[in-house]
């Protein structure tokens, strides 16, 4: 797997890592993906990916909806994938 296109740090406890796709439903692989690692690194820990995938939309507002997506999903109790379009 290539490594993050950029990670964002949001607080001492979670960061953003955020991977540009060409294909619209490539961030369901690679978030599933990531998702299964954590989660065997890491059983006990809390863990929300949160992903943005849309056609004509400059980077930095696909970077804040993966964003948003992440604070949400902080509330949530279990491990989740947040998608945005």
């Amino acid at each position: 797997m290539r490594c993050a296109d950029r990670v964002v740090e949001i607080d001492e406890y979670y960061s953003a890592v955020l991977f540009f796709m060409n294909r619209p439903d490539s961030f369901v692989v690679v978030g599933n993906k990531i998702l299964y690692v954590l989660e065997k690194m890491y059983p006990q820990a809390k863990i929300a990916i949160g992903v943005a995938c849309k056609e004509r939309l400059d980077s930095e507002d696909i970077i804040a909806k993966a964003l948003q997506n992440v604070l949400d999903a902080k509330n949530q109790s279990t491990n989740t994938i947040m998608d945005h379009f």
